[in-house]
């Protein structure tokens, strides 16, 4: 398992953080009969990127081990793409395929203190995907959301279309918003806001949009 594209590698300085990378005019393939947990882009401590004009596919959480509640592989929900650092990102004019998430803002444990104002993915723009587990069997293939979020701080979902989200393995949302640091320590100043939805088409899913007040991970 991991990604196609991982950028990982646990920064001490903000001089440590890779940035300015560009996915353009790409393929990124997964395995196409789901034996294996395999994400798409891994973007952990990473700032100043685009994915634009690309195709994400065939991304798998792999074969199940249990039924309902969660993503229940070895790996759990596989993200096509999963943001957990910094900014500013711009996904445009993508095909995503993802069978666990298609984007995931994800905090990343043990941030640095000295990197705790980058802790936040932040300043995203999402425009003109589509965004779709086309293919997959409803109820027999797991799935999660289309887009969620553990964090985000100015992120505009603009002009896409997001598709796909069904029981039995996560409730079936489209998107998810439920900020989350106690699940994976610190840092601490972990935030879901100045989140903004506009022109969008959301279909084929079981519930549209999920809001959870509160830190979930702290209860």
């Amino acid at each position: 398992g991991g990604g196609v594209i991982t950028g990982n590698t646990l920064p001490a300085t903000a001089s440590d953080v890779p940035h300015h990378i560009v996915v353009d005019r790409s393929w990124l393939h997964g395995k196409t009969d789901n034996s294996l947990y395999t994400q798409g882009v891994e973007y952990f401590f990473v700032t100043h990127t685009i994915i634009q004009n690309s195709v994400i596919d065939h991304i798998n959480s792999g074969p199940a081990t249990g039924e309902g509640g969660s993503c229940t592989s070895a790996g759990g929900c596989a993200p096509a793409i999963d943001i957990g650092f910094g900014g500013p990102h711009k996904i445009y004019n993508n095909y995503i395929f993802g069978a666990g998430m298609e984007i995931f803002l994800e905090p990343q444990a043990h941030t640095p203190a000295a990197l705790a104002g980058s802790a936040v993915a932040q300043d995203i723009t999402i425009s003109r995907n589509l965004l779709t587990k086309d293919g997959l069997r409803r109820g027999l293939d797991q799935v999660a959301n289309g887009i969620e979020y553990k964090m985000g701080l100015r992120v505009l979902v603009e002009g896409n279309v997001v598709e796909g989200a069904w029981l039995p393995f996560q409730v079936g949302h489209l998107i998810t918003i439920n900020p989350d640091c106690g699940f994976y320590g610190p840092p601490t100043n972990v935030v879901a806001q100045d989140l903004t939805f506009r022109k969008n088409i959301f279909r084929v899913a079981r519930a549209g949009i999920d809001i959870t007040a509160g830190d979930y991970g702290q209860g």
